[in-house]
């Protein structure tokens, strides 16, 4: 990833601006960021090093202190060892059909769109971030691999917009949407993050197709 402040939503404060007032990494205090969609328990060595460094893209930038909620298939909170300036805790999250089990996004995204975020514990682990992070596992935010992949997907962007964090999506792929239906579930994300980053110009372009007249070149980049 080139890890520049840009590539973090532009809504880092330069380093050097005491005492300023936006949500997103106050100087004054500790950054705290969730990232989805890189677990480093998939198996899958590319997915794991988009994870790690995002964390280690993070904790370069955050000099005055990161912590960082990392979203994977286990159970509960996990502390993670990486190398990194950072407190990282891993923290089991992901779509089941298994709806009494704490993990479970399906039911913390319903919980969420109800308002009654803080009786639910996943939230209330949510609630207090500056931002959440999303990379897809770098190539996933598409139906080819069928319509429970895609609601696996899509579901962390959701629960971000629902929760009103800003949600910022890495550098990743987008697309093919083979239907009118999962085109349109792909808009609402790209409508309402911060900053949506895509790996080059080909998939900036599909971007660009979903979202028509809505496109905007200062928040949909390359």
């Amino acid at each position: 990833l080139r890890w520049r402040r840009a590539q973090i939503g532009g809504l880092l404060p330069d380093r050097g601006k005491a005492g300023d007032g936006s949500r997103l990494g106050r100087p004054e205090r500790t950054l705290r960021i969730g990232v989805f969609g890189a677990p480093l328990d998939t198996g899958n060595l590319g997915v794991s090093a988009l994870g790690l460094s995002t964390i280690e893209g993070l904790a370069r930038f955050a000099t005055r202190g990161l912590e960082c909620l990392l979203f994977d298939h286990g159970r509960g909170r996990r502390p993670l060892e990486c190398g990194v300036a950072a407190q990282v805790t891993r923290i089991g999250c992901f779509y089941s059909r298994r709806f009494y089990r704490r993990e479970n996004l399906r039911t913390a995204l319903a919980v969420a769109r109800t308002g009654l975020v803080g009786i639910h514990p996943l939230l209330r682990d949510l609630r207090g971030l500056d931002a959440l992070l999303d990379v897809s596992g770098g190539d996933s935010f598409t139906d080819l691999y069928g319509d429970w992949r895609f609601r696996a997907v899509t579901a962390p962007k959701a629960l971000a917009l629902a929760m009103k964090l800003p949600l910022v999506l890495l550098p990743q792929t987008y697309g093919p949407f083979s239907t009118a239906e999962t085109r349109g579930r792909a808009r609402a994300p790209l409508l309402g993050a911060r900053r949506v980053w895509a790996r080059d110009a080909h998939r900036l372009a599909v971007v660009r197709d979903l979202l028509g007249p809505a496109f905007d070149a200062d928040r949909h980049r390359a």
